[in-house]
């Protein structure tokens, strides 16, 4: 059990590292889009297709994020918000006609996340987590 605590603890540190490391290039070089395209050779493709897209905010922050299937249209579509200490304060999905799927919304006390409330297309609460914290 302490070696998959070590185990995930150092891969969630890699990982907002490297996030941080990406989200200040964003903001370093004023990117506000980045869209990734393929073409497939082996299937006979000769145009790009876009497969994903990023938008970011003028803090590096990404608020919009899509992944295309290969019609073109979004499989996966998410927003975000952020609070002006850039601490994420809300996730939603979209179907590929831009209908809200869910809402997450990340609430703060003093700078540290207290909740986690879940909430349906309809906007009804579903699930509520909570963060206790213990100091020394």
């Amino acid at each position: 059990m302490k070696l998959k605590t070590i185990v995930l603890t150092v891969m969630l540190s890699l990982g907002l590292s490297a996030f941080s490391q990406s989200q200040q290039s964003v903001e370093e070089h004023g990117i506000k889009k980045v869209q990734i395209f393929e073409t497939d050779f082996e299937n006979g493709e000769r145009d790009k297709r876009i497969i994903e897209e990023r938008v970011y905010d003028s803090a590096g922050n990404m608020i919009e994020f899509k992944e295309f299937g290969d019609d073109g249209k979004p499989e996966k579509w998410e927003k975000y918000t952020y609070n002006a200490q850039g601490k994420m304060t809300s996730e939603s999905t979209f179907s590929a006609k831009g209908d809200l799927k869910k809402r997450i919304e990340h609430i703060y006390v003093k700078g540290l996340k207290t909740e986690k409330r879940y909430y349906d297309s309809k906007e009804r609460l579903t699930k509520t987590k909570y963060y206790e914290y213990a100091y020394h």
